[in-house]
């Protein structure tokens, strides 16, 4: 909420502070007996609190709630999410495979940057919690677990674009539910400090304003106006947001001429592709102005070049946390392959269950507790992959030639880890050769793209445009 927000707030007499009645409505002016609601946008407030987190490296939870939830400290700290991160930045294999050093930069693009602010409360939670239970950061850590989990469902809720995730009375126990946690939500912001003081900060007055009007809200539809359900989605100004985005990427600053010529733009490029749901019939011409498509290059097809073992002394087994965190790799792996197994016997050979030696990361994974959403690959599976990890690890480990310098590196991988795979899978024996085939090349693309990102750019020398970097042209 910046100023201007402030000022309109103060002028309409809406209040939000943490010792006061949230105001966030006034009499509608052209209908009587209705309100009208202000709403703050939970995107702009879930980046917000990702900035002051950043900048304050601690959050103070209120005693109360540190007992209530029976936590181990009354602190957030940043300090354990970058924990995981230097966890991480030792391994190929990791516990968060989607968090990097810029969801814990204060650049100024990235703070504007939704996507980052959702992956950071999202996937930093059961990371923490791993490492805890592996004893490798402090119990304490659970508590800002606890905290990046109860905003990242937060906002979950409060952008909800499915009718399963949206607040309705289907179903009441789990609506129930989403209205504890959205009062749990506000609660815990609203008694918590940020930082050293316990200023009231503007992130802190518009979670609650915007959580207040959503449960005013979908009672006032459920109840008087014969709503099934209420998507959350609705309140939120993403479409604006995605304009002024592209209209910024002409000029940061457009004037009303720049404005006016990237609406233009946008306008046109909305033509560019005819939609599915058209009432018109297609023509055979081409686009006459087709600006955004490239023809597709004719793929060429490389031998397969052998990789030479020979120069390997010995295969490293891999340790409990490394297991785990492949158990997790094969269920996503897995997510693709089962498409395109219809045998009910395959299905149950390829398939675990959250009970297995090394379902403890997946299982913290899961958006709810006990929930079976996640796919546990089954012990042969988790053997195959397990072999197939050493045998990739010995290759980077002791081969002269690397697999990256290769022609076709996956297709190579693929071969190789034809010839050196045994037979774990309790398949039938019509599919068996089918589905290893399938699975041997799922996890040679999937491990040779997580091996490619430990390599750097190389080129970019850190320099933000070609003048910059002139300066050192000697």
């Amino acid at each position: 909420m910046g100023p201007a927000n402030q000022a309109m707030s103060r002028k309409f007499g809406f209040s939000s502070h943490r010792h006061s009645l949230t105001v966030c409505s006034i009499p509608h002016p052209c209908i009587d007996g209705k309100e009208l609601f202000f709403h703050a946008d939970p995107a702009h407030i879930l980046k917000n609190l990702r900035g002051q987190l950043l900048s304050s490296t601690v959050f103070t939870l209120n005693d109360v709630t540190v007992a209530e939830h029976n936590l181990p400290s009354s602190q957030v700290k940043l300090e354990h999410v970058q924990a995981v991160l230097d966890y991480d930045s030792e391994r190929e294999l990791k516990v968060a495979s989607n968090l990097s050093e810029v969801h814990t930069s204060t650049g100024h693009f990235t703070k504007m940057k939704v996507g980052v602010a959702v992956q950071l409360f999202r996937e930093a939670p059961p990371a923490i919690r791993f490492l805890v239970k592996e004893g490798l950061i402090e119990p304490e850590a659970e508590t800002t677990a606890w905290f990046m989990e109860l905003v990242s469902r937060w906002y979950a809720l409060m952008s909800s674009r499915h009718p399963t995730m949206a607040l309705s009375r289907r179903n009441m126990a789990k609506y129930s539910e989403a209205l504890d946690r959205l009062s749990l939500a506000m609660e815990t912001v609203r008694t918590m400090k940020m930082g050293v003081t316990s200023h009231w900060k503007p992130s802190q007055a518009g979670l609650l304003i915007s959580t207040t009007v959503v449960l005013r809200l979908q009672k006032v539809l459920l109840d008087n106006e014969g709503y099934d359900f209420l998507l959350t989605s609705r309140l939120l100004q993403d479409c604006l947001e995605n304009l002024f985005s592209v209209v910024r990427l002409m000029k940061p600053v457009p004037n009303a001429y720049d404005l006016k010529l990237a609406l233009r733009l946008v306008s046109v490029s909305q033509f560019l592709q005819t939609p599915r749901t058209s009432s018109y019939e297609l023509d055979d011409r081409e686009y006459l102005v087709d600006l955004l498509s490239h023809g597709k290059k004719q793929c060429v097809e490389n031998e397969i070049e052998e990789i030479d073992d020979s120069e390997i002394l010995f295969l490293e087994e891999l340790s409990s946390t490394e297991c785990q965190i492949l158990f997790y790799l094969g269920g996503f792996i897995l997510k693709g392959l089962l498409k395109s197994v219809k045998c009910a016997e395959c299905k149950e050979g390829l398939l675990g269950t959250a009970t297995s030696e090394y379902a403890s990361l997946t299982a913290l994974k899961e958006y709810v507790c006990d929930g079976g959403n996640l796919i546990y690959p089954s012990a042969g599976v988790m053997k195959t992959l397990k072999d197939y990890e050493e045998h990739f690890t010995a290759i980077n480990s002791w081969c002269t030639d690397k697999i990256i310098t290769m022609k076709s590196p996956v297709r190579s991988l693929t071969a190789y880890l034809s010839k050196v795979h045994r037979s774990r899978l309790e398949v039938c024996t019509d599919h068996k050769e089918a589905i290893y085939s399938m699975l041997t090349e799922r996890y040679a693309r999937l491990r040779l793209r997580i091996h490619l990102r430990q390599f750097p750019a190389g080129s970019s020398s850190s320099y933000g445009s070609k003048t910059c970097a002139g300066v050192n042209l000697s």
